[in-house]
């Protein structure tokens, strides 16, 4: 009888054990990715991917105020201490229109790292560093219609700083019909102008949208290095924007998707600085958060220095309290 008891024992295993090897062969070591991760990079990226989800679900809303806008100057200060002053008659309608009355202002001070990452707005010229003393966006609509400054019309802006940098210079934000953002030089500099005073700067400027007080890094004098994220294959540029936050400078630099690499690499950076690489994704209906530390360096085998990044599964909520603490 114990015999055919240890017989029946050793056929039902044999019977068992085929199934449980089935299950091992497809496991996935990522419990997050229910069908399987989608490694495919585009050469195009499209508003019906994840990453444009992402994009939208990381942005900070704008402060909402009204001006009257008559005969009369109008200003307006935000609680981050943004003063707006707005002449008289200023606004026009798309067509040239003259508009009166009261107007609504949306209006962004982006003057933390961790925020410039949520408005995807680095701080890098044609991928070229910047140093930043303060990202602004001013908008104006009437009745929901995006309205323009009059010609020859300039407004002036004005923020408190710790200490004034005068080597500032204005740039103007400008964002491509793919969705790639960059900061161009001043590109009216009659009507564009920056001044400083002990605590703040102050800006006179015909432009509306997004506008920067920054200056470009000097890389004539130092060796350069680009960081590139080393991250499991299923973060693409479908699902995924990375960034190099400095620690001692406030910069940010995007690391943007090479197609061909199938990385996320900077341009060019000064060596020797202390860094973040930072990394966000969404699959599926999860976020993805990932950091590292590193020092930029030029004692690498190639002219790209690879940063390895695992990104964990968090909520929107820890990564946006990530973000605030850069």
């Amino acid at each position: 009888m114990k015999i055919k008891a240890h017989l029946l024992i050793v056929f039902l295993s044999i019977l068992i054990l085929p199934a449980c090897q089935k299950d091992i062969d497809v496991f996935i070591p990522d419990a997050g990715l229910v069908n399987g991760p989608d490694s495919t990079w585009h050469t195009t990226i499209t508003a019906s991917m994840p990453v444009f989800e992402l994009k939208s679900s990381l942005l900070e809303s704008a402060y909402t105020d009204s001006i009257m806008v008559n005969a009369n100057t109008a200003t307006l200060l935000t609680p981050s201490g943004l003063l707006v002053t707005f002449p008289p008659n200023c606004c026009a309608t798309s067509v040239g229109q003259t508009v009166t009355g009261k107007v609504d202002v949306d209006i962004k001070l982006v003057n933390r790292k961790g925020n410039m990452i949520r408005q995807n707005k680095p701080s890098t010229t044609y991928d070229s560093l910047l140093v930043t003393a303060a990202h602004i966006y001013i908008k104006l609509k009437k009745d929901g219609q995006q309205l323009q400054l009059r010609p020859n019309v300039k407004i002036n802006i004005r923020y408190a700083v710790p200490a004034v940098n005068t080597q500032m210079h204005f740039f103007a934000g400008t964002e491509s019909s793919t969705g790639i953002f960059n900061w161009l030089p001043n590109p009216d500099t009659a009507n564009n102008k920056i001044f400083f005073s002990t605590q703040s700067y102050e800006i006179s400027t015909n432009q509306l949208g997004w506008i920067s007080t920054a200056y470009k890094y000097d890389l004539n004098s130092t060796p350069a290095v680009q960081i590139s994220a080393d991250i499991p294959y299923y973060f693409t540029n479908a699902n995924t924007i990375a960034f190099t936050v400095f620690n001692d400078l406030r910069s940010v630099a995007a690391m943007h998707g090479d197609f061909n690499m199938r990385k996320f690499v900077s341009g060019k950076l000064p060596v020797g600085k202390n860094i973040t690489v930072v990394v966000i994704s969404k699959l599926n209906n999860d976020y993805y958060l990932g950091y590292q530390p590193a020092t930029t360096n030029t004692q690498t085998t190639s002219v790209i220095q690879q940063v390895p990044v695992t990104p964990i599964k968090r909520s929107l909520s820890e990564i946006l309290s990530y973000l605030s603490s850069l």
